[in-house]
């Protein structure tokens, strides 16, 4: 069909730092009867002039030398809506990497364009962006506002007047359908496409419905045939990581996770899965290289947050927890601290919290990992105390890291009430944070059900008078979960009732109930525990005076 798409009467904005681009472009379309090309040098003056004016066509360098690049650029005036709904965006790139147009291709501009390129090109692709975004135009606007049953009406209606795109209209309707839930009429959508040709999307959709439904090998098969298809369709790697992760092959996923990286290395989540998979491998240094990227590739973003820096922080100390090389557990505790050195010049952005305090809680968790328990404890509840103090709430945000304190320690119930209280405040964490919580929580799963029935054990022992055998049991649960406090009171009742039991051996076992007693001297305790405490406490100065 013939393109009558014309530049006359139309508003061009172009952004690129290189001055001969500019003057080539700004004499190619004013020839064409542009009503009006302005340039940007930077992302931060394009945002500016977007902010101000609005423009039918938008042309963004892919690179754009210090600060942004072309496509953090295009997320931030897309999210914060200052391209209009019916204007085009068009990534321009001078290379052809196949990283970066698929990077380019993954935030959904309406085309990209490779330098150099000819006029009657740069009127063919825009002209062809430009007539397909007309029609679209009412579908975008209604997935903008996420009415998705609206949106779902205006693509059977397109489907219906505008045959010429169907094959884009269909793979919207996927896209809708996939919205909506609606699995199983979407699966019957897209098996008629793929009875008749293994139309890529398709297989795609196909994929994520039986990802859905739990058929995880069924829906490997059809996102690696997605892939021979087209090797660059990152969608498909995810899927493929994401099902082998459900059926524990850790490292088929490892593999591909990978491999959709090197296809596109610039999206901030698969980074993050990265270095989640890379973690489960044990392949350490690839996890923390992984979210190292996450702070590079965001360092200049409009969605520049301070938590992506918190989040490298903390991976790093969960692998300072994991590593059981005592040398590279040394260096990774020195790049933590290095870390948390290079946090205090973000400290300006943290909204919710002091640095310091995350600081505070980064310690105790690294001298959690190095053995030291008791110093972990001390120090943290040290901050709790300060907060509470100065009438300040514990921040939601630092619960998480509370929560996987607590948990390596072995102060469940505390981990436990850390979680309520998060539940509590309404507080959305972000997603690594979330992890964070369910992986600690996972990972203490037998200790707390072991300590349990340990405790319980030790207290059968000693309701029948068998207190040595008991201190065995509660002194086991406590080489599970070293600060656990009810194992802890548990012990030192039964150290106590030995000593009136057996007098010969006070002092053997007087020595044992103080370094048992450190473990609750001073710490916040549950109200529950209290009394006993208290009554355990004037028991054990008392025989101290004896």
């Amino acid at each position: 069909m013939k393109n009558n798409f014309t530049f006359e009467g139309k508003t061009v904005l172009i952004v690129d730092d290189q001055k001969p681009f500019q003057v080539m472009m700004r004499s190619m379309l004013t020839n064409m009867n542009a009503e009006k090309v302005s340039i940007a040098h930077t992302g931060e003056a394009a945002i500016n002039m977007c902010q101000k004016s609005s423009f039918d066509i938008v042309f963004i360098d892919y690179n754009l030398g210090e600060g942004r690049n072309g496509r953090q650029l295009f997320e931030e005036l897309k999210e914060r809506h200052f391209i209009k709904t019916s204007s085009i965006a068009i990534l321009v790139t001078g290379e052809a990497l196949s990283t970066l147009v698929v990077g380019a291709l993954e935030v959904m501009p309406d085309d990209y364009i490779v330098k150099p390129f000819s006029q009657s090109l740069l009127v063919q692709r825009v002209g062809k962006a430009w007539a397909k975004k007309q029609i679209f135009v009412p579908f975008y606007s209604a997935m903008d506002k996420l009415d998705y049953p609206k949106s779902l009406q205006i693509i059977n209606k397109i489907i219906e007047l505008h045959p010429r795109h169907k094959s884009t209209s269909y793979k919207y309707k996927a896209e809708v359908l996939f919205k909506l839930e609606k699995y199983d009429e979407l699966e019957q959508f897209v098996d008629k496409f793929l009875e008749k040709k293994r139309i890529n999307w398709a297989l795609i959709y196909k994929a994520k419905v039986l990802q859905f439904k739990k058929r995880y090998l069924e829906a490997i098969k059809f996102a690696k045939e997605a892939v021979l298809q087209s090797k660059f369709n990152v969608t498909a790697y995810d899927i493929i990581t994401d099902c082998y992760l459900q059926t524990d092959d850790l490292e088929q996923a490892y593999d591909w996770i990978r491999s959709g990286i090197e296809k596109s290395p610039y999206s901030v989540s698969r980074q993050y899965k990265l270095s989640s998979v890379a973690k489960m491998n044990e392949d350490f240094e690839a996890s923390i290289k992984a979210c190292s990227n996450v702070v590079d590739l965001t360092s200049h973003a409009f969605k520049k947050d301070y938590r992506h820096i918190l989040n490298h922080i903390r991976n790093i100390i969960d692998i300072c927890g994991l590593e059981n090389d005592d040398i590279k557990k040394r260096r990774f505790n020195q790049e933590a601290i290095y870390a948390l050195q290079r946090s205090k010049r973000e400290s300006s952005s943290f909204t919710e919290f002091k640095q310091e305090d995350f600081e505070k809680i980064c310690m105790a968790r690294l001298d959690s990992a190095q053995g030291l328990n008791y110093k972990a404890k001390k120090e943290f509840f040290k901050l709790a105390d300060e907060m509470e103090e100065e009438e300040v709430d514990f921040p939601s945000e630092l619960l998480a890291d509370g929560i996987s304190l607590m948990m390596k320690i072995g102060e469940f119930d505390k981990a436990i009430e850390y979680a309520e209280q998060i539940k509590n405040s309404g507080t959305e964490l972000d997603e690594f944070s979330q992890k964070m919580i369910v992986e600690a929580h996972d990972s203490s799963k037998e200790s707390m059900q072991a300590v349990k029935q340990l405790n319980r054990e030790g207290i059968e022992k000693y309701t029948k008078g068998e207190l040595d055998e008991a201190c065995k049991y509660f002194e086991k649960s406590l080489e599970i979960a070293p600060m656990n406090t009810g194992s802890a009171l548990n012990l030192l009742q039964a150290l106590i009732a030995m000593i009136e039991k057996t007098p010969k051996k006070k002092w053997e076992l007087l020595e044992r109930c103080k370094a048992v007693h450190k473990i609750v001297d001073g710490m916040p305790i549950a109200e529950s525990h209290q009394k006993r405490l208290d009554d355990l406490n004037k028991q054990y100065v008392k025989l101290q005076g004896k």
